[in-house]
């Protein structure tokens, strides 16, 4: 088919070149910017898996000291756990007499060995009968493991002076579990 009339060249105008343009600029950017982040984005992630890794392995030589310093204190303690089931507090030797003794009956001298657990005691008394039932509480007693008299004498005034001598049993004086 011909074509009487010339066709008339289509020319875009300035304003729709610089929009043509300018979106096809945007266009190329968005993609290096893609590019870009998409990059940075891995680059990161492996810096992070590093210093997550990094952190486990800190925290792994941490716990491990951790550890040892706990085994540590267990260990003093299991120590003074022994040194406390074999300490003696010789207070409680002191209720033990005070519980057992007969209103009429005093001691002059109290003297605790702990190394034996021994007491030895001077006292006085009315009478030999107050000496002998003193004697008999001090033997009923479990806490006392045996009851000795080692001196008996008349004072003056009829009182008689006494000594004795008393084995406690070792957790009479020791803390109780």
């Amino acid at each position: 088919m011909i074509h009487l009339l010339p066709k008339k060249k289509v020319t875009a105008s300035k304003g729709e070149n610089v929009l043509f343009y300018s979106s096809l600029l945007f266009l190329i950017i968005s993609i290096l910017a893609y590019i870009v982040f998409t990059v940075l984005n891995n680059k990161l992630s492996n810096q992070i898996q590093n210093v997550k890794a990094s952190i486990a392995q800190t925290n792994n030589k941490a716990e491990i000291q951790l550890e040892q310093k706990a085994k540590d204190y267990e260990e003093k303690l299991k120590s003074f756990s022994f040194i406390l089931d074999k300490h003696i507090y010789p207070s409680k030797s002191f209720s033990i007499i005070e519980n057992d003794t007969l209103p009429n009956v005093y001691f002059t001298t109290f003297d605790l060995n702990s190394s034996d657990l021994s007491i030895s005691l001077d006292g006085a008394t009315d009478d030999f009968r107050s000496l002998g039932r003193q004697i008999l509480i001090f033997q009923k007693d479990p806490l006392i493991k045996s009851v000795s008299l080692t001196s008996i004498s008349v004072a003056s005034l009829g009182m008689v002076n006494f000594g004795l001598n008393i084995l406690l049993q070792p957790q009479s004086i020791m803390i109780q579990k």
